[in-house]
């Protein structure tokens, strides 16, 4: 991992973006979600926690693993494992104000061992930070610059 890598991000304008979020049947939903972040281009950004507790930052658009199940598949697998959904920001969701805006500052978050843990996407009027979370996926925080 470099130091100044950017991932593409920078200079990008935010355009739309999804929550991926996992829940068992009966159960609250996992903390966290992954984000699959749209960008004027037509390129996706997806920030997801690898099974390491380690950031995962690519630029294929994010693909339900249960896709192709049939609907017994799904039922037994929402109970053992739990599904995916796709959410897209409602009013008043936080992530919904970063939509418009243009990444100016990029970061790499790095963990105790030097592996990338987060990052830090700066904009004019926000920031957004997603870091990995112990038993969930990402946590993530938009805030003042």
């Amino acid at each position: 991992l470099s130091a100044d890598e950017t991932w593409g991000i920078l200079g990008r304008r935010w355009v739309g973006v999804a929550r991926l979020t996992h829940q068992v049947r009966g159960e609250p939903p996992t903390p966290g979600c992954a984000l699959e972040i749209l960008w004027q281009s037509g390129e996706v950004t997806v920030l997801d926690e690898n099974t390491d507790l380690t950031l995962s930052v690519t630029s294929s658009q994010w693909r339900d693993p249960y896709a192709n199940c049939d609907e017994a598949q799904l039922t037994r697998l929402a109970t053992e494992v739990g599904l995916w959904s796709r959410q897209e920001p409602a009013a008043g969701d936080p992530l919904a104000r970063i939509i418009g805006e243009t990444a100016t500052g990029v970061e790499p978050i790095l963990n105790r061992v030097m592996e990338l843990a987060g990052i830090n996407i700066r904009f004019d009027s926000v920031a957004l930070s997603a870091t990995v979370a112990m038993g969930g996926l990402l946590e993530v925080v938009v805030s003042p610059p």
